[in-house]
């Protein structure tokens, strides 16, 4: 996964994720990547990681706690997709969230290692908990 730095769409498999997004018109590529059955096991893989934290960034985006560094062709979605309510998808993102940062993904285990860097991929996932959980 081609990483340039530390913010959720910042790696080449999250802007994947916003390419499928950006041909959608209803929230189904958030509950794909929020399903449970889809999440199978207790270690998260990476690829799905990313998913999720893709799916929250767009459910706080749609529940007016947008991150100011959304990707624009997300904003685009967003705004064009207000309608969509993201209410019944919040409890899942939030829960899988705590999954992706709780040492048991391997997402978490790679930013880890990024001693440097860590601390502030963490900042960032704790903010989007918070906006999600406030949004």
């Amino acid at each position: 996964m081609g990483t340039w730095d530390i913010k959720t769409f910042d790696n080449d498999a999250a802007m994947d994720w916003a390419g499928e997004l950006a041909i959608s018109n209803d929230l189904s590529i958030c509950e794909r990547s929020l399903d449970p059955e889809e999440l199978r096991g207790y270690y998260l893989q990476a690829p799905d990681c990313v998913g999720i934290l893709c799916a929250a960034e767009v459910l706080a985006a749609l529940s007016g706690q947008p991150s100011p560094d959304l990707p624009e062709e997300v904003q685009r979605w967003v705004e064009t997709h207000g309608r969509l309510d993201p209410k019944p998808l919040l409890p899942a993102a939030i829960a899988k969230l705590e999954r992706v940062i709780a040492k048991h993904s391997e997402l978490e285990e790679v930013w880890r290692e990024n001693l440097d860097d860590y601390p502030e991929w963490r900042a960032g996932v704790d903010d989007l908990k918070t906006r999600l959980t406030t949004g």
